[in-house]
């Protein structure tokens, strides 16, 4: 599997989930399967990223972290300058991809609709509820390495982490199918 890590963390968190991610998953090696990190500040330089289809071709799977939240039934993926709604992202810049966003309270219903109607994705895995770094990095690490490093089917692999990780962290992970 290929997987493409977008990490959109503020740099004054004291934690940059996506490099971290990245870094835990390289110490491994990756002979056969490729992974590659990607940092964006703005808005506008994500959405350009995103618009270009040849930059995201190649990866089975994208993995998005960043900030989230949903108030009033809508939900804002959060960079450190701006934030996306769902109908924001480019038409289809996600089809046929696994996408995994890693942002606060995206799982929910008011978020993943329209971000699947409009983005395409084959499936999202998202938390629907506030994440702990910690809780985050230890589901993350979990199911990249059962999806990369032991080539368990993605899907399987999310219900082997959740089920495995259940009661020991927080998040509300959930799978979103695209019915398309």
């Amino acid at each position: 599997m290929t997987l493409l890590i977008l990490d959109c963390t503020p740099k004054k968190d004291k934690a940059q989930e996506g490099l971290i991610l990245f870094e835990f998953l390289t110490l491994q090696g990756s002979d056969h399967d490729e992974i590659t990190l990607k940092e964006f500040e703005t808005k506008q330089e994500f959405l350009k990223f995103l618009s270009n289809e040849n930059k995201i071709s190649g990866y089975d799977c994208v993995h998005i972290s960043g900030h989230g939240s949903v108030e009033d039934h809508q939900g804002e993926f959060n960079l450190p300058k701006g934030s996306v709604r769902p109908e924001e992202f480019p038409e289809d810049c996600f089809c046929t991809k696994q996408i995994c966003l890693s942002a606060c309270e995206l799982g929910r219903r008011d978020f993943m609709k329209p971000f699947i109607e409009r983005t395409q994705p084959d499936f999202v895995i998202a938390p629907q509820n506030e994440v702990p770094f910690r809780d985050g990095a230890l589901f993350w690490v979990n199911y990249y390495d059962s999806v990369i490093y032991r080539e368990i089917d993605p899907r399987r692999a999310f219900d082997a982490t959740k089920k495995y990780l259940h009661r020991k962290i927080t998040g509300g992970f959930q799978l979103w199918e695209n019915e398309d």
